[in-house]
């Protein structure tokens, strides 16, 4: 009887062990899924609604029930729950530039830095949402107030043009567009002429945008004409020889480059590709090219004056001729136009050497 029971408890001491490793392992299981739950719905806040981490009030107010309560169970809090997966919403640069620039737009309405109760009514983000990031609504406003206080003294000579320039500076050293407080940090003018010139940095960003497409427009506009008048694929010295406006705007999109590099990074963004050494003809493009436009010339000359007309010419007769004609094709080929009407109107055919012995920047154009 004592060995029965014996092993009548040593099977209720198994039957205990399998209960509470079943009970463990459903424990384990509900943790699990509520840890699903939180997942799965930050995820979709951050990556679908906001574009940024969620503030605690973000997330108590847009999350389900059971989200906000499992992270309640398993992390004491949301905030909790962002130290389990590393996050601090501190560190977070789109939030914070999300709340400067509500921040600035409701100060550039009501011209007064905004109260905690204006940007509770103004709705976008909450005092709570600034305290939480900037560690309190106070520090946060006075270093607004700071960046307020310089934008009532600036400069007049400090243009939207500079700003320009000095954005895209910090764009080039980060590789990306620069975030609010990197703008703070690094500009070389300072960010209250950002704010005072444009209101927000979104403001700011658009104009940037829209000046950047029409300089890029304008620059591959001269790049098209310059290859069509010389018959090849401009490099940077021919674009600053005859288009001198393309060094202003290339210095203003490309601040950091310098000519050459600056030359290739508008082809990359205006999505030309030239592959100088796929043409045969570039070891004699210089002949070739005096020759072309020799014929060219010759040809629209036919139109307007008759075939005899454009063999029988003097010196003074391919000048007028040329009264008014972008020079760019006989400075590049001859040196001067004046050197193409030496060379036309003394009877030659113009294909001997000329000033330039430079080779081409590129094939020709077609």
């Amino acid at each position: 009887a004592g060995h029965d029971d014996a092993e009548a408890g040593h099977d209720d001491a198994e039957a205990g062990h399998d209960d509470a490793e079943a009970d463990a392992g459903a424990s384990s299981d509900g943790a699990g899924r509520l840890a699903s739950v939180i997942d799965d719905e930050f995820s979709y806040l951050r990556d679908k609604e906001y574009g940024h981490t969620p503030t605690s009030r973000q997330f108590r107010t847009r999350a389900s029930q059971g989200a906000v309560d499992a992270a309640e169970a398993l992390h004491g809090g949301y905030q909790g729950y962002l130290v389990s997966k590393g996050l601090a919403l501190r560190d977070d640069h789109v939030l914070r530039d999300r709340l400067y620039e509500a921040y600035f737009a409701l100060y550039q309405r009501k011209r007064t830095l905004p109260s905690a109760a204006d940007l509770d009514l103004d709705g976008r983000y909450a005092a709570e949402d600034y305290a939480e990031c900037f560690g309190s609504y106070d520090r946060f406003q006075a270093a607004a107030g700071e960046i307020v206080g310089r934008m009532s003294r600036l400069h007049s000579t400090i243009t939207k043009a500079a700003l320009f320039r000095d954005y895209r500076r910090m764009q080039d050293a980060l590789g990306r567009a620069p975030h609010f407080d990197e703008v703070r940090r690094m500009s070389s003018l300072g960010i209250e002429y950002y704010l005072g010139l444009f209101g927000t940095m979104t403001e700011f960003a658009s104009a940037e945008e829209y000046d950047r497409m029409m300089a890029i427009q304008a620059l591959e506009s001269d790049y098209r004409r310059l290859a069509g008048l010389l018959g090849v694929a401009p490099n940077a010295r021919q674009m600053a020889e005859h288009v001198p406006s393309s060094g202003g705007r290339l210095h203003s999109l490309y601040p950091g480059l310098d000519a050459g590099e600056a030359h290739g990074r508008l082809l990359k963004d205006a999505g030309i590709s030239e592959d100088p050494l796929a043409d045969p003809i570039l070891h004699d493009v210089q002949a070739r090219m005096r020759q072309r436009t020799i014929l060219r010339f010759r040809a629209e000359l036919a139109k307007r004056r008759g075939a005899a007309a454009a063999l029988d010419l003097g010196r003074q007769d391919i000048l007028d001729a040329l009264r008014g004609e972008d020079p760019a094709p006989y400075a590049e080929w001859f040196g001067s136009v004046e050197a193409f009407a030496e060379a036309l109107g003394s009877g030659g055919s113009g294909d001997g050497d000329g000033d330039r012995g430079e080779p081409a920047g590129g094939p020709p154009a077609t």
